[in-house]
């Protein structure tokens, strides 16, 4: 073995130090890369306001609130377990307002989160 070992010469040795350092870094990189999260695509409901004066005078405003932390964490969870399939995430929160008329998007998607949850224990 030594003889086959003292057989290369400094630029073997260096060519398999290089790719045993470009095999290292692969792994290394692998293992600690951060994973990337994808950005939701909430509909765009922003500046949706009424603020003319309607014949009865009196003001009919429509204002929106932003989704909340929590239903963009929900959305964010959902889009990993339906391994970011939107279309079935869609389907989900659309069955759960159906479910209940009244409720918000924001319910909406963390009914649809729990509901996937309590079905995958």
């Amino acid at each position: 073995m030594r003889e086959v070992l003292a057989g290369f010469s400094v630029w073997q040795w260096l060519l398999v130090l290089a790719l045993l350092t470009w095999i290292v870094q692969k792994l290394i990189g692998r293992w600690t890369r951060p994973k990337q999260r994808t950005s939701i695509q909430w509909p765009d409901r922003s500046g949706v306001r009424r603020s003319r004066q309607p014949a009865g005078g009196r003001s009919d405003e429509l204002e929106l609130e932003p989704p909340s932390v929590q239903s963009v964490e929900n959305m964010r969870m959902l889009l990993s377990a339906t391994l970011h399939d939107r279309a079935a995430v869609e389907r989900m929160i659309a069955h759960e307002m159906r479910r209940s008329p009244g409720i918000t998007r924001d319910e909406a998607v963390e009914r649809a989160y729990q509901r996937w949850v309590d079905d995958n224990r």
